[in-house]
Parts: C-alpha cells; sequence; structure tokens
C-alpha cells in the first residue's frame, strides 16, 4: 500500500539517486578537463573508472541490492495471469480486470490486492489455493489491468466497494468470501458499510489482511506526527503528485533501476526475510503503478473511516496482522478483533505490510482453515 510514511522513506531514498546522478556529472566533468593532460592520465582513468562504477549502480543498482537484502528463495514469483479472464463494463466508462482459477463449482475467493500493486501479488495464493477453490483475482480501477476512473476524484475504497458488488453480483447468485489486502480490506469494510444488514446475503466470510479501520495515517507508525503534517503537507504533496506525474514515473522507473525503491521497500514493507524476489516484484509493482492514480487514492484514505460498521458485520471475519507491520501496525487489527463479533485474529510473524508475500505460506494456511470452516458450516 502506497502509505504517507513512503513519502518520507521516498523522499531519502531519492537522495540516493541524487548522488548517483552528482557523482556521474562530476567525474564526466572532471574527465573531460583533464583528458588532453597527459600528465593527469592516472587522473583520467581514475575518474573513467568512478563514471563506469556510478553508470552501473544508476541502471544495474537494483542487482546489488536485491542480493545485499534479499534472501535466498526456493519458490520465487513470478508474474503470469491466468488464461480465463473477463472484463466488467463499469457505469461510468472505466473497466475491471478479473482472472479466475480452479473450477467453477467450487467455493469462490475474491481476493483485492494493496496499493500501488496489483493481482499479481497474489502469486502464492494461486499456487496454494487454487486446488481446492475458486481464485477470482480483481484489479482495483487504474492498476494492474483495469483502466482508470473516468472521475479522477473517485478513487477511494468507497468507490472501489461499488465495483467490488459488481464483481460479486457477476457470481450469479453465489455468495463468495471476500479477502482484502491492505486498502483491499478497506474496501471491503466500506463495502460492509454500503450493504449493512444486505451483508449476510451477499457474501459468507471475510478476510481483512494487514488493513486498517480508520484514516491509515491514524493507524501507522509516527501516527500522531503524521496526523499533525496531513493537512499542510500529506495533502498538497498528494496534488503535487498528480501535477508532475509524468516526471515522477520517470523518477520511480530510475529508482526501480537503481535499487532505491527495493531499499524503501525492504525497511517500510517487510520484516527482513523476503526473498530476492518478492523485494524485486515489489518494487517492479511501485515502479510501475502510476503516480497520478497513486495520489488520488492516498487521498480517498485519508477520508476513509469504517469505524461505526465494525459492531454490525454478521459474517464471520479472519483478521491477519503483519507483527513487524509499521504501515498498518497490528493495534488496528486488536481492535478490529475487539470490535467485529464473530471475528478472529491470527499474527504473521515476522512480517511486515506485506505478509502475503513474505509469510505466505502462513498466510494461506490461516485462509484455507478459515474457509474451510466457513465451508463445513
Amino acid at each position: 500500500m502506497f502509505h504517507p510514511l513512503q513519502f518520507i522513506s521516498g523522499f531519502l531514498f531519492n537522495l540516493y539517486s541524487i548522488v548517483l546522478i552528482s557523482v556521474n556529472i562530476y567525474f564526466v566533468r572532471e574527465w573531460y578537463y583533464h583528458k588532453d593532460n597527459w600528465q593527469d592520465e592516472n587522473y583520467v582513468k581514475w575518474c573513467l573508472a568512478f563514471i563506469g562504477l556510478s553508470f552501473l549502480f544508476t541502471f544495474f543498482g537494483k542487482f546489488f541490492w536485491s542480493l545485499i537484502l534479499g534472501k535466498n528463495g526456493q519458490d520465487e514469483t513470478n508474474m503470469t495471469r491466468s488464461n480465463e479472464t473477463k472484463v466488467l463494463d463499469r457505469p461510468d466508462g472505466h473497466q475491471i480486470f478479473l482472472e479466475f482459477y480452479g473450477n467453477p463449482s467450487l467455493q469462490p475467493l475474491i481476493f483485492i490486492h494493496g496499493w500501488s500493486s496489483d493481482s499479481t501479488q497474489w502469486y502464492y495464493v494461486k499456487k496454494h489455493l487454487v486446488k481446492n477453490y475458486r481464485v477470482i483475482l480483481m484489479d482495483l480501477p487504474g492498476s494492474g489491468l483495469s483502466t482508470k476512473k473516468t472521475q479522477p476524484n473517485e478513487y477511494s475504497p468507497e468507490s472501489f466497494a461499488i465495483d467490488l458488488d459488481a464483481v460479486i453480483e457477476n457470481l450469479g447468485g453465489i455468495k463468495p468470501i471476500v479477502l482484502g489486502h491492505s486498502i483491499g480490506g478497506m474496501t471491503i469494510l466500506s463495502y460492509c458499510k454500503i450493504m449493512g444488514k444486505e451483508l449476510f446475503d451477499k457474501v459468507k466470510g471475510l478476510v481483512l489482511i494487514e488493513t486498517t479501520y480508520t484514516n491509515p495515517v491514524k493507524t501507522s507508525l509516527f501516527a500522531n506526527l503524521l496526523t499533525l503534517l496531513e493537512k499542510p503537507l500529506l495533502r498538497p504533496l498528494c496534488h503535487l503528485m498528480i501535477w508532475f506525474a509524468p516526471l515522477l514515473q520517470l523518477s520511480n522507473w530510475l529508482k526501480f533501476f537503481n535499487g532505491s525503491l527495493h531499499l524503501s521497500n525492504h525497511f517500510t514493507g517487510f520484516a527482513g526475510t523476503e526473498t530476492k524476489g518478492q523485494l524485486n516484484l515489489t518494487s517492479f509493482l511501485t515502479a510501475k503503478a502510476p503516480v497520478d492514480v497513486i495520489a488520488r487514492g492516498m487521498l480517498g484514505m485519508f477520508n476513509y473511516d469504517a469505524t461505526n460498521i465494525l459492531s454490525q458485520i454478521d459474517v464471520p471475519v479472519l483478521i491477519l496482522a503483519g507483527s513487524k507491520d509499521i504501515m498498518c501496525k497490528p493495534e488496528a487489527s486488536y481492535f478490529m478483533q475487539k470490535n467485529i463479533p464473530n471475528s478472529k485474529l491470527e499474527i504473521l510473524e515476522p512480517s511486515g505490510h506485506l505478509g502475503v508475500l513474505e509469510r505466505n505460506e502462513q498466510m494461506t494456511d490461516y485462509v484455507e482453515k478459515f474457509v474451510q470452516n466457513i465451508v463445513k458450516a
């Protein structure tokens, strides 16, 4: 999920990109002024060496940081998609892209990814759950293969909940279990608000993964400081992101190649046990996510609050929290478990905000046990 903390980490690790570019410029300048002076032959060679080294880190640094930060994984992620897909046309003109896995006669599970990501983040879900369930993955508007909203101010968990309702209606009356990570969980709770007492007739159960019940600024690390900064700093920064989106998109790709996105995601998204492939996938998804869409979604999240609906949710709920999640702290999950009547809380450990990757086996085990209990009931 894109989060105000990533404003801060993004700024800090932008310095890394600036240093690399500055080093390039400095040594190119030095080489140019000394290249014709035979007395400076050794210095010129050193300049060329530093130019080559900084060039390598500028465009291939991601390999170095993946090697340093990521663990060796036996089962690395890939971004393959299903051959069975569908596009839902929405009334305002945008389209929701859906992927289907597994036997259509099995219990359907709908998965909603986090922000600055897409449905390819569910690689391990597809591997572990498709044998026994009908797995349905949706790309949120403006993410993955779903198109952007035609109304630019409608990127919010509430508007995504309306799209989720269309996905559920597409099942033709079969009640799914809906699972959401980060903003996906916020979308689910917003759907609960919209449905109210009709929720029981729509879904069999819900899984909230590393998410929150209110403005994510209020349930993150440094919540008090970020809350104070929201109106004077964070909201204006989101608008600046929208205005300068093309430039920032190029910057994101540069940060992906030089590895500063890997550094940022390592510290804000994981607990330090991620594999090289998981770190690279997360950084790639961050780089390719449309900057204007991400900023508009963040503005929508600032206004999100589902506190009042928690006590009214009348279906079974599984809550999964990352033990070291700094973007949606475990305290938010404890609060939801305390206030949602038929809910159970499990802790992914050790896990940052991206437990769907980092603790994938633990997560899918909890999910499968939860789903089995619902299906048997």
